[in-house]
C-alpha cells in the first residue's frame, strides 16, 4: 500500500495532510516520489498521527513509495 492508498483508506484527502505538514502540494509530491528528498522522520511521524495509525504503517507505505517509483523509472 503506498501512502497515497493508506491515507485515503482511513477517509483523509492527501490535501488536508499537506496542509496538516504545513507544506505545498508540489513538495509533498516531490517527497513522495524521490528517496533523496524524502519525508523526516518527523514529518512520518506527524502524517501517522494526523491520519491515526501506527508509525511502521507509515514507513512501510514509504518503503513502497520508493519501490514503486524505482520501478517506474526502470531501476
Amino acid at each position: 500500500m503506498t501512502l497515497d492508498e493508506l491515507i485515503k483508506s482511513k477517509g483523509f484527502m492527501i490535501s488536508f495532510v499537506q496542509m496538516q505538514l504545513g507544506m505545498k502540494k508540489w513538495n509533498f509530491w516531490n517527497k513522495k516520489k524521490d528517496p533523496e528528498n524524502s519525508f523526516s522522520i518527523a514529518e512520518l511521524r506527524k502524517i501517522a498521527e494526523i491520519i491515526g495509525v501506527d508509525e511502521a504503517a507509515v514507513f512501510e507505505a514509504v518503503k513502497s513509495n520508493t519501490k514503486g517509483t524505482q520501478k517506474q523509472n526502470g531501476d
